[in-house]
């Protein structure tokens, strides 16, 4: 706003009662700027004498433009005091949108001051306290410059008292600008016009009593600030293309240089600057499993913290972590973290690190705390304990439809005889909890960046992608990149090409798995602990499923030279049988099993035994040539469980096998598909082959 006098000079600038005023015409023309206020709003203008007592009539004028800009026409004053009064709507520059309601600002002027001034938060805020201290006695310059310091002083900007807070302008560039939008946002942050003006009322009221706010005041500014804080590039951003829209270009500065972020009383003073460096004593603590005490001495121009403002990062560790972490309790005191590490409770002990930041959450610096693990201790922390008791628990859903399946289908019985329909009932299960299983584990990896899980992991995808090819042929390829999709409406990926993406990740978990014996699991520990050889074994069937039989024979070859598993005489395993590979818990043990042998199990829950690798490696043996390796691997398994053959060759055999003692031998329909037996052996149409997809979203197998 400028103040125009045409009036003469004053020649006494004491404005104490008495003083020497010389009455003047004075035109009065300025910006209201909260944001600004939109064309028509209201401005009243009202004389007033020194004592800042209401005198003559009001003048009223409307804001012209979206730039809040208003003039008043020439006015007599007796004396040059003026109140302003502002009442109207506003650029919100915390939503980036016009105000829903009006608010009222106000402002006090000295009309002789012939320098530009705008009505603004700050003039409203230091409104009260003027009025306040010309009623004690003093004069309003004195009164104005006392208001002034003390409210810049609030809010950390004494830097910036040179110049009086009625100059100041969010569309100027200046670093004054920068102080009067950051203040402005935060003040009003997420409130209503009604709060907003409510808020304001009771600001102005605590800070004209005494020219300071209460603590609850200052308790409700921080919290107000924290919450700006994260929004200020946005801020700045959307005030530029305000102001672009109406045709002018202003610049903002970085708006985190002006807000007081860690209350300490001065802006400017807690934002990290390259320029200065860091240093800590020691960036890195090795911790033994019975833990210790630690202290790092920080050098550093600004004060650090251990979590960025406004969030709260209590127990991150666990949130984030699906096994092992680090227990410690960290502090800073007088430039010195301190760090109190607890006893390993975990075999695991994952590095931690402690992340120091600037006061408006910039990464500075950290501390990486390494631990020795805890031989005694747990593997998973709660969250993996529920975890992998889900996996347990889809994975036996999933290998119950697939044995129903695979047994029904392969023998042709009555209630699962080709064609199956898409809408059978273990199909749409199977095909379900397949993805499920896929989704649940990609999404823990994603959040809580577990790499150690990784080997695990591919060696279910595998399992899982191998077995619906056998049965579904092209399938739905879900990662990291498309997991959001949960209808699947998107192409199907042929077996060849999922195989190509799990091959390497496979012989990745084969180098990186513990070489030991699996078994039956039956924790949720034991299924975060794959051995490498259930990692041989399904890269093995998929060099089958292949017919790459060398390749295939390598890796079962590395399981019998292993020693961990042996033949039992029975046919029905117990579960701490050494013929066991791998095998779940089962979820339900009364699924129907009718027409299904006594020697069979459909609800077993073994995914793998040494039977399957002895057949599966007499398979490769045939194929590659070793006709005599090959019966004599066969006739290991028949030996052991006294099992009579009059097959003429190898593969003849291990079809009879395979078909009477499934449970003990594993895949049936598998076997058939990929020694070409499957159309001739089950009477099937080509088509047959492959089974009915029981997702439509994704389209249909040919045939059904």
């Amino acid at each position: 706003m400028s103040l125009f006098s045409c009036g003469g000079d004053d020649t006494d600038s004491n404005n104490s009662a008495g003083g020497g005023y010389v009455p003047s015409d004075y035109r009065v023309s300025g910006n209201v700027e909260k944001g600004p206020f939109i064309s028509g709003s209201v401005v009243t203008m009202q004389p007033m004498n020194h004592k800042l007592q209401s005198v003559g009539s009001t003048y009223s004028a409307t804001i012209s433009d979206d730039y809040g800009s208003f003039a008043f026409n020439p006015a007599y004053f007796d004396e040059p005091f003026a109140s302003l009064n502002v009442n109207g709507y506003f650029y919100n520059e915390y939503t980036g949108k016009l105000s829903n309601g009006p608010i009222i600002l106000r402002a006090i002027v000295d009309l002789r001051d012939k320098q530009s001034v705008n009505v603004n938060l700050l003039t409203h805020l230091k409104y009260q306290r003027i009025m306040n201290l010309t009623s004690d006695g003093k004069s309003f310059a004195e009164a104005n410059k006392q208001a002034q310091q003390e409210l810049l002083a609030a809010f950390g900007l004494q830097k910036y008292n040179s110049k009086d807070v009625s100059q100041y302008s969010i569309a100027s560039g200046t670093d004054e600008s920068a102080a009067l939008i950051v203040t402005s946002a935060f003040l009003l942050g997420k409130r209503t016009e009604a709060e907003f003006t409510e808020y304001l009322a009771k600001l102005s009221a605590d800070f004209a009593e005494d020219g300071v706010f209460s603590d609850t005041n200052k308790e409700q500014m921080k919290n107000d600030k924290a919450v700006v804080l994260g929004r200020l590039d946005d801020i700045k951003q959307k005030l530029i293309e305000r102001y672009k829209s109406l045709g002018r270009d202003i610049n903002v500065p970085d708006l985190k240089n002006f807000g007081d972020w860690n209350d300490d009383g001065i802006v400017g003073n807690d934002i990290y600057d390259p320029s200065y460096p860091v240093t800590l004593s020691q960036q890195e603590i090795s911790a033994p499993k019975e833990g210790g005490h630690y202290e790092v001495k920080i050098e550093s121009a600004i004060p650090l913290f251990l979590t960025p403002p406004g969030d709260n990062y209590d127990n991150v560790e666990e949130v984030k972590l699906t096994y092992g972490y680090i227990k410690m309790s960290k502090e800073i005191n007088n430039n010195v973290l301190i760090i109190d590490v607890q006893p390993a409770a975990y075999r695991v002990q994952p590095d931690n690190e402690v992340i120091l930041y600037d006061a408006v959450g910039t990464v500075v610096t950290s501390v990486t705390v390494h631990q020795e693990g805890n031989p005694e201790g747990k593997y998973l922390s709660s969250m993996g304990e529920s975890f992998f008791a889900a996996v347990a628990s889809r994975l036996s859903e999933i290998t119950q439809n697939y044995c129903y399946i695979d047994f029904k289908y392969g023998n042709q019985l009555d209630e699962f005889r080709a064609p199956v329909y898409p809408d059978d009932m273990h199909l749409r299960n199977f095909w379900n909890t397949n993805y499920e299983l896929l989704r649940l584990w990609i999404e823990v990896l994603l959040r809580s960046g577990n790499e150690v899980f990784e080997p695990v992991y591919s060696t279910y995808a595998a399992l899982c992608y191998y077995r619906m090819a056998v049965f579904f042929g092209a399938l739905p390829y879900i990662d990291a990149s498309n997991v959001g999709n949960y209808d699947f409406r998107y192409s199907r990926t042929e077996p060849e090409q999922i195989f190509g993406q799990l091959e390497p990740k496979l012989k990745q978990a084969i180098d990186q798995l513990p070489n030991r014996r699996m078994g039956k699991a039956e924790k949720a520990e034991d299924m975060a602990t794959l051995s490498k050889d259930v990692a041989h074994v399904i890269l093995a069937d998929i060099y089958m499923f292949q017919h790459r039989y060398q390749d295939a024979r390598t890796l079962l070859k590395a399981v019998v030279d292993g020693g961990y598993y042996e033949l039992d005489s029975e046919t029905r395993l117990a579960a701490d049988s050494r013929e066991v590979l791998f095998g779940v818990p089962v979820n339900n043990t009364t699924r129907s099993s009718r027409h299904v042998p006594q020697n069979v199990s459909i609800t077993s829950g073994l995914i793998m035994t040494y039977s399957d690798v002895l057949l599966s490696l007499a398979e490769c043996e045939f194929y590659i040539g070793n006709s005599s390796s090959a019966e004599d691997y066969v006739s290991q398994v028949t030996s052991k469980k006294h099992i009579s053959l009059t097959g003429s060759s190898v593969i003849e055999n291990i079809q009879t096998i395979r078909n009477d003692y499934m449970e003990t031998v594993g895949e049936y329909f598998s076997f058939l598909k990929r020694n070409s037996l499957a159309e001739s052996v089950l009477n099937l149409q080509p088509y047959q082959l492959l089974l009915p997809i029981p997702d439509y979203s994704v389209g249909q197998n040919p045939g059904y």
